[in-house]
């Protein structure tokens, strides 16, 4: 089962190299092999139910082959018992593994009606940085109505390593239990305690960023506009990771 999926990852990753660099063809054809589709097999996975639209090779045969994989166990012939949950293969739990990191805190983070928590991740090894350490304050996706830290805890790690930054993740709240203006609130909450608690944590006031995908992105870039407009200061980057900006009827 890892296997397979670890191959559809390697796969994806193939994907956007050769698209980059203009090579559909060699690109479907490798990926035809590869799972063994006929021609009549890829037309029939392009098909949907909107008659006017046609999914491409690509997506029709990735499509595919994700519905084909079976999320329960391995075909094994050799078991004839359903696996205990504890061992079971179809566990997905290695996707989201974080890498090994410095420390990790979590603040309550007093709001409007209640607190939030704020999940402070450093990154490995921060006792050799010298001085105060830079700040990422990540704001997550989910549609404004699902996501939390454990979803990202992978995603953390790494950005914490990669950039030898601290990475702050706000548990915003979420609809439709909170409604709007809540989770842009929460979040502008949570920039402002950080930055009033920088020191006391170690944090570098002088290289800060706000990151946020999808959602977050949207959560982001309204956080950046807001501190613009109140005349407080800015982060030195904001990072937006397919933001949800618009609401027209657009692929983005």
């Amino acid at each position: 089962m890892r296997k397979t999926i670890k191959l559809l990852f390697a796969m994806s990753l193939f994907i956007g190299i050769l698209a980059l660099s203009g090579c559909t063809s060699i690109m479907n054809n490798v990926i035809q092999n590869e799972l063994g589709y006929t021609n009549a097999e890829v037309e029939a996975l392009q098909i949907t139910p909107d008659p006017d639209t046609k999914l491409t090779r690509t997506t029709a045969m990735l499509v595919g082959a994700i519905s084909d994989l079976s999320w329960r166990q391995d075909e094994d012939p050799t078991q004839t018992e359903p696996q205990s949950e504890e061992n079971s293969t179809s566990d997905m739990s290695f996707i989201n593994e974080p890498e090994p990191i410095g420390k990790e805190m979590t603040f309550e983070i007093p709001v409007e009606d209640g607190s939030i928590p704020m999940i402070l991740v450093w990154p490995k090894n921060y006792q050799k940085q010298k001085g105060q350490i830079p700040v990422v304050m990540m704001l997550h996706g989910g549609s404004y109505n699902s996501g939390d830290y454990n979803g990202y805890r992978r995603f953390t790690s790494v950005l914490a390593n990669k950039l030898k930054a601290v990475i702050a993740f706000p548990e915003y709240r979420l609809a439709p239990e909170y409604k709007f203006p809540t989770a842009p609130d929460d979040v502008y909450a949570a920039w402002r305690w950080l930055l009033i608690h920088a020191q006391e944590l170690g944090l570098d006031t002088g290289k800060t960023a706000i990151a946020g995908d999808s959602a977050g992105g949207n959560l982001a870039a309204g956080l950046s506009i807001r501190l613009y407009a109140n005349g407080e200061p800015q982060p030195d980057s904001v990072a937006l990771l397919y933001p949800n900006l618009t609401l027209t009827p657009t692929v983005y």
